[in-house]
C-alpha cells in the first residue's frame, strides 16, 4: 500500500474528522528486535512478523510524517522513542505541554 492510498484509507476510516494532533513514536528497527527480545515470551501476532513486515510498516509512518497535517486542521509530532520509557514519557509530557495539550482545564 502507497502512503497516498494509506492517507485515503485513513481519511475514509476517520469521516474527515482529524485529530487535533497525532503523535508517532518513532523508534528504530534495531530497538524494536531488542524490545521484542527482551518479552519473547509474551510476544503477540504483530511481534512475531518479519523484519520486512516493520520495515514496510515504519517507510509508510515516516511517509506520512511528512505530510501537511495543517491542511486537515492537525499536527504531526514525531517523539524519539529509542530511549528508555522514563525519557519518552517526559518527552512526550513536554511537547504536549508546550502546545498546550496538558494542563488544559
Amino acid at each position: 500500500m502507497s502512503s497516498d492510498e494509506m492517507w485515503e484509507m485513513c481519511t475514509r476510516v476517520i469521516g474527515g474528522y482529524w485529530p487535533d494532533v497525532i503523535v508517532y513514536y518513532d523508534v528504530s528497527l534495531e530497538t524494536i528486535e531488542v524490545r521484542k527480545g527482551i518479552r519473547s515470551e509474551q510476544m503477540d501476532r504483530i511481534d512475531q512478523k518479519s523484519a520486512d513486515y516493520f520495515t514496510g510498516v515504519k517507510e509508510k509512518y515516516d511517509e506520512l510524517s511528512q505530510r501537511d497535517y495543517s491542511l486537515c486542521g492537525g499536527l504531526w509530532i514525531n517523539i524519539d522513542a529509542n530511549n528508555g520509557i522514563e525519557e519518552v514519557h517526559q518527552q512526550t509530557v513536554d511537547v504536549l505541554s508546550a502546545i498546550g495539550i496538558l494542563g488544559r482545564k
